[in-house]
């Protein structure tokens, strides 16, 4: 898409972001604030792990974090 519209390509990995709520919502206005300023097309990839369902498991602490922010 970005090479069709001939802008420029913001792609990032779940693991460009720090694993808190709070700053998890941070970093993503940072990066979408960057991708407006240069009318670009942002990918994130790895996004399904956002549109997950929590988990009850205890060890998934730091991804319930991720779902929810």
């Amino acid at each position: 898409m970005a090479e069709y519209t001939r802008r420029p390509l913001v792609s990032l990995t779940v693991s460009d972001f720090i694993p808190t709520r709070l700053s998890l919502e941070k970093e993503l206005m940072k990066w979408f604030s960057l991708a407006e300023s240069w009318q670009a097309i942002v990918l994130i990839d790895e996004a399904d792990i956002f549109l997950e369902r929590r988990s009850s498991n205890a060890n998934s602490v730091a991804k319930n974090g991720l779902v929810s922010g």
